[in-house]
């Protein structure tokens, strides 16, 4: 899988354990062709004071210092999304797990078919939540939805602009439109969805976007879209 990587943290202080869930981490991204990197911890010090992105979080329960539910509530206060699956040897502690926000719930020694169940859900979750997957040739590429600048209609296909490159699919306008919601997206014109996440401002005829493009608004959708973004501004300034 192409583009933004599955950012994935395990932290448990036995190395033992580390090394296991790491290499079923592996088995099963490189079966389904994904693209990732892993970040190994062996203290809840050191991962609340890791600076880099988490998606999945593969966490002990039980380690010195710190443990693992004070861990997950600072970076849940740290992090937008982050996925926790907590591993441990006592099955006495899901109710605390749960009250940290715990997707999922391992025992040790670590059952193979629950893991793989566990990081398909996670990584599911993730990416219907964050991202959108697209086809491009034999590869499959992970584009999040924060980085689309607005989406363009190509006859029975459509073009993804993003910050950084462009992507033709065999999807409608119309198809993503259903996938993408209302929320940050907004169809502006019969050939255009614009990302209100990456608008500087709406003007005569158009949305200036962050990358200092524009993107047609219809005259009959003018007054909708710039009550729309300005409702969108009031409501979500604080995650543009």
């Amino acid at each position: 899988m192409g583009s933004k990587k599955i950012e994935i943290s395990i932290c448990d202080d036995e190395s033992i354990i580390q090394n296991a869930v790491k290499k079923l981490c592996e088995k099963y991204l490189d079966e389904h062709d994904m693209d990732y990197r892993i970040e190994l911890f062996d203290n809840g010090t050191s991962l609340i004071k890791y600076e880099g992105d988490i998606n999945i979080l593969f966490l002990d329960v039980e380690m010195p210092g710190i443990n693992g539910f004070q861990v997950a509530k600072e970076l849940n206060n740290k992090h937008d999304n982050i996925f926790i699956i907590f591993i441990t040897s006592h099955s006495n502690m899901i109710k605390e797990a749960f009250k940290v926000k715990a997707f999922r719930y391992l025992y040790k020694p670590l059952d193979h078919e629950e893991f793989f169940e566990a990081i398909e859900e996670a990584i599911k979750e993730f990416t219907e939540s964050h991202s959108i997957i697209i086809k491009q040739r034999e590869e499959s590429i992970l584009i999040e939805k924060k980085d689309i600048l607005y989406i363009e209609s190509l006859g029975e296909g459509s073009a993804i602009h993003t910050r950084e490159n462009n992507y033709v699919t065999t999807n409608s306008l119309k198809k993503w439109k259903e996938e993408l919601g209302n929320r940050h997206f907004f169809q502006c014109h019969k050939s255009f969805i614009v990302n209100f996440q990456n608008v500087i401002k709406i003007e005569s005829g158009h949305f200036l976007l962050k990358n200092n493009k524009e993107t047609p608004v219809s005259i009959r959708n003018r007054k909708v879209a710039k009550d729309r973004f300005i409702e969108y501004i009031s409501q979500n300034a604080r995650y543009v």
